[in-house]
């Protein structure tokens, strides 16, 4: 059975709560960022986790902070490189370091950041 995974940003208090509940409600594996709610994210992680095991994961990051995105950045790394040796695939597709300026170009939605110093620092 495949896994549906859901990845939200902060997930912790109000509409991104919701957001998380919602989702998990409808089957998907739940990973989500906060910031400085770590009680609040731990207590909605062992509900999830109690209504199925291991489908929810909870990152803290300060998006204003480039190491704590970097940190990030490295977490989310790790977990797809888990994800893809379990599931057995031996390929996967890498994000593109394009510097999009124009919704019309093919694959503009996968690009990080219209700042060529962001999307720099991800290479």
């Amino acid at each position: 059975m495949m896994r549906k995974f859901i990845f939200l940003t902060g997930g912790a208090k109000r509409i991104g709560k919701v957001t998380c509940n919602d989702f998990h409600k409808q089957g998907y594996d739940v990973i989500f960022h906060y910031n400085h709610s770590f009680e609040e994210a731990k207590e909605i992680q062992d509900k999830f986790n109690k209504i199925r095991e291991d489908s929810c994961f909870i990152m803290q990051a300060d998006f204003n902070n480039p190491d704590s995105i970097q940190k990030l950045q490295e977490k989310i790394a790790q977990i797809t490189a888990h994800e893809l040796t379990v599931s057995g695939h031996d390929w996967t597709f890498a994000p593109t370091l394009a510097v999009p300026q124009d919704l019309r170009w093919g694959r503009s939605y996968e690009g990080f950041s219209e700042d060529p110093e962001i999307v720099k620092s991800y290479g």
